[in-house]
C-alpha cells in the first residue's frame, strides 16, 4: 500500500508513518500538508527543502527569510516569497543584492533599515538618492 492510499484509509497518521520510518519526501508524495509536517514532526527548513518543499510554500507557513537563506535556498527561489526589505536585510542580503535580484528602490531600501551608506554603495544613481536622508 502506498502512503496515498494509507493517508487515504486513515490507517496511520503522519507521526505514525514517520516514526515508522517513512521519509518527509515520500509523506509530501503521499498528500501530507506542509503545516503537518512542520508541526506534528517539527521538521526544520533544510529537512522540509531536501523533502521539495519550495521556498515560498515554507514562507507560508511562518518560517523567516533568515530561515530560509540558511537552509540554502538561492536568491531565485526567496525571489518567489514576499518578503520585504527588513527581512530581507535580517537574513543579512545587502542593499546591492536587493538593488540587483528584487528590483528594489532607495526608498524601500532605507524604509527597511538599511542605512544611508548601504543603499548608496548599491550604485543607485544620483537623482534616485536625492530624496534620502541620514
Amino acid at each position: 500500500m502506498s502512503v496515498w492510499e494509507l493517508r487515504e484509509a486513515g490507517r496511520f497518521g503522519v507521526v505514525e508513518l514517520y516514526g515508522l520510518g517513512v521519509s518527509a519526501t515520500e509523506l509530501k508524495e503521499g498528500g501530507f500538508p506542509l503545516k503537518q509536517l512542520k508541526e506534528l514532526l517539527n521538521l526544520s527548513p533544510p529537512q522540509l527543502r531536501e523533502a521539495g518543499f519550495g521556498a515560498n510554500e515554507l514562507e507560508e507557513v511562518g518560517f523567516t527569510a533568515k530561515q530560509l537563506r540558511a537552509s540554502g535556498y538561492s536568491i531565485d527561489e526567496m525571489k518567489v516569497c514576499g518578503f520585504g526589505p527588513s527581512e530581507l536585510r535580517a537574513a543579512d542580503y545587502t542593499a546591492s543584492e536587493l538593488r540587483t535580484h528584487w528590483g528594489m528602490l532607495p526608498k524601500e531600501l532605507r524604509d527597511g533599515g538599511y542605512t544611508l551608506v548601504q543603499v548608496k554603495s548599491a550604485g543607485y544613481p544620483a537623482r534616485q538618492l536625492r530624496d534620502l536622508h541620514e
